[in-house]
C-alpha cells in the first residue's frame, strides 16, 4: 500500500475476530494471531 504514490494512507477497521468474521490481527479471545512487533514494523514503515 506504501508503495503506492495515490494512496495518502489507510485504516484497518477491525482488530480482532467476531463471529461472523476471522480477518482480525487478533483471535475471538483477543490473542495474538500474528507477531505483533512484525506488524508494527510493516505499519510503522514510513513511505518510499
Amino acid at each position: 500500500i506504501l508503495s503506492y504514490p495515490h494512496i495518502c494512507g489507510f485504516c484497518y477497521t477491525q482488530l480482532t475476530d467476531v463471529e461472523q468474521e476471522q480477518n482480525g490481527v487478533y483471535n475471538y479471545d483477543r490473542t495474538d494471531k500474528f507477531d505483533m512487533k512484525r506488524i508494527a514494523a510493516i505499519f510503522g514503515k514510513p513511505r518510499k
